[in-house]
């Protein structure tokens, strides 16, 4: 049996290079509906809880240091899949195909980086498009 519980969670202050976004629209896909279903998707398996939602929009309510471009009260799309910025592939700006992305509510990484069904996330700034 699976529960699906719904969490009270706290939310830290953005830090450097991040925006805090109060989420105000999020798609449900089939992977959420997979996750939600069979706590997996496809070989993905979740091993802990998992916040679902990916497909996200939001206003900005606080900035973290470091972020220039942005204010209060902007409105948002998500870009919910991380890549590290690092790899060849990123440099070559291919970020989508980077090994190590970090996707929102994808049992991919661990830990889960957990998915945008909630009131509040801190995001990159750099994957928030006004």
């Amino acid at each position: 049996t699976i529960n699906k519980v719904l969490e009270r969670r706290t939310i830290e202050e953005p830090g450097p290079g991040e925006l805090q976004i109060a989420v105000k629209t999020t798609g449900i896909c089939g992977s959420d509906v997979s996750y939600y279903k069979k706590f997996a998707n496809g070989d993905l398996c979740a091993r802990m809880p998992l916040s679902l939602g990916h497909e996200s929009c939001g206003v900005v309510v606080a900035i973290g240091p470091e972020v220039t471009g942005f204010k209060v009260g902007d409105r948002v799309a998500l870009e919910v899949g991380i890549p590290c910025g690092k790899c060849t592939i990123c440099f070559q700006g291919r970020y989508n195909l980077c090994k190590r992305m970090r996707f929102r509510s994808s049992a991919k990484s661990y830990p889960h980086f957990q998915g945008t069904l909630q009131e509040r996330i801190n995001h990159p700034a750099i994957w928030c498009h006004k």
